[in-house]
C-alpha cells in the first residue's frame, strides 16, 4: 500500500459517524476501495471513463455498488 492510499484509508477511517466522499484516479480509487475492506478483485475502472461512481456502504462486510454520475462518457 502506498503512503497517499494509507493515509486516505487513515482519515476515511478517523472520520466521524456519516458519509465520507473520496475523489480520486484510478491509480487510487482501486487500491482505496481494496484497503477499505472493498471486493479482490477490483471491479475495471478504464482511466478514459469519468462517469463511474462507486459507493462502499458498511463497515464490517462491505457492499461496492457502481452507479454513474452525469452524462455517459463517450
Amino acid at each position: 500500500m502506498t503512503a497517499h492510499v494509507a493515509d486516505l484509508m487513515a482519515k476515511v477511517r478517523a472520520h466521524p459517524a456519516g458519509a465520507v466522499l473520496v475523489i480520486g484516479h484510478t491509480n487510487t480509487v482501486p487500491r482505496l476501495i481494496t484497503a477499505l475492506g472493498g471486493p479482490n478483485p477490483l471491479p475495471n475502472i478504464d482511466h478514459q471513463v469519468f462517469d463511474k461512481l462507486y459507493v462502499m456502504l458498511g463497515t464490517g462486510a462491505v457492499q461496492l455498488i457502481q452507479s454513474r454520475y452525469g452524462a455517459s462518457t463517450p
